[in-house]
């Protein structure tokens, strides 16, 4: 929903994945948010970054879970049809 394909990367045809590392904190604030290995295009790994930005707050951690934060890693991919 949040994500976007940047318009220079699909002028050139541009696709691949990016795999992105971030941290939420037990109020849903997305902190720490780095790329973990890169997709090899530069404007797909920004907006992987941006892309969370744009999200803003995620849900807020169960109080079930003890921890304050929570660390997730995942794919985003960019692909052209």
């Amino acid at each position: 929903r949040e994500k976007r394909y940047p318009r220079r990367a699909r002028a050139r045809g541009r696709q691949g994945v990016a795999v992105v590392r971030f941290t939420v904190t037990r109020t849903g604030e997305v902190a720490g948010a780095r790329i973990d290995k890169g997709s090899g295009v530069r404007d797909l790994d920004r907006e992987t970054l941006d892309m969370l930005d744009r999200a803003g707050r995620l849900p807020p951690i169960p109080n079930e879970i003890a921890s304050d934060r929570l660390t997730f890693v995942f794919p985003v991919a960019f692909s052209l049809r």
